[in-house]
């Protein structure tokens, strides 16, 4: 069984976003060390969630952002002649990421995306640990694939390490999206984006200093829109450019020392 945690994002919402600017992911899991969680066994291929109501034979035109990352995942696989079995995947989401309908924000989407990748490399006998950046780079195209946009990463790349970390966002010109869903499209886009190292990127290992503990809550119903966020920091940032900069390098060697 996979076990793949969400993620807080602790400093670094916006800035992120630029090249060489550093955020701060906090790891989460339930207090029995549980996330998203993937069982996967040999037999049809299929992913299942009764959670969610999912039942399905992995197609991009689902538009369910785990059938993505299995075909994905499976395109890599096949390109390297390392695919071998038909896999039956069952997801299951802790209590911390809410119901269907009331999602607390913890990342369950990018956990799910990894869980799923990485349960097809296990299933296929491959050691998810040892090819956690190979994995990385899958979940993050998969999930840029599904959105038809390219994010900062930080929700995938903290549910693929599988711990708190430092992170530098990879150059967006590294993943190569499909022009379409087509078969030979997404097999051009897989090997033309994971097959080669990634300008830019870092993802640190940070462990929260044990004297201090976090509590951190979520609103019943609440919400916050993106848009009108990154909105409001593009103003303040053409307007207070030199205290933007200051902040930024300030944190940057903060998180370095």
């Amino acid at each position: 069984m996979i076990s793949v945690p969400g993620k807080i994002l602790f400093y670094g919402g916006f800035s992120v976003l630029e090249k060489g600017n550093p955020s701060l992911s906090i790891a989460v899991c339930d207090e029995n060390g549980k996330g998203v969680t993937a069982e996967y066994e040999e037999g049809e291929r299929k992913i299942i969630s009764p959670q969610f109501g999912l039942d399905l034979e992995p197609k991009l035109e689902d538009s369910q952002i785990v059938s993505f990352a299995y075909i994905f995942a499976e395109k890599y696989l096949s390109g390297c002649a390392k695919l071998k079995n038909n896999t039956k995947i069952t997801l299951e989401n802790s209590p911390i990421f809410g119901e269907r309908n009331q999602k607390t924000g913890l990342g369950s989407s990018a956990a799910a995306t990894v869980a799923v990748v990485k349960a097809l490399f296990e299933a296929n006998g491959l050691d998810s640990d040892a090819h956690v950046e190979t994995i990385h780079k899958i979940s993050q195209l998969a999930y840029a694939a599904y959105s038809k946009k390219v994010g900062s990463g930080f929700d995938i790349a903290t549910s693929s390490f599988g711990k708190s970390i430092i992170y530098k966002r990879y150059d967006p010109a590294e993943l190569k999206l499909p022009a379409t869903f087509e078969s030979e499209e997404v097999e051009k886009s897989v090997k033309e984006s994971v097959n080669k190292p990634w300008e830019w990127i870092t993802a640190t290992p940070f462990e929260f200093p044990r004297q201090y503990s976090m509590i951190f809550f979520n609103i019943k119903r609440g919400s916050t829109s993106t848009i009108s966020s990154v909105k409001a920091v593009m103003e303040w940032k053409i307007s207070n450019a030199e205290e933007y900069k200051k902040i930024t390098t300030l944190t940057l060697l903060s998180l370095s020392s």
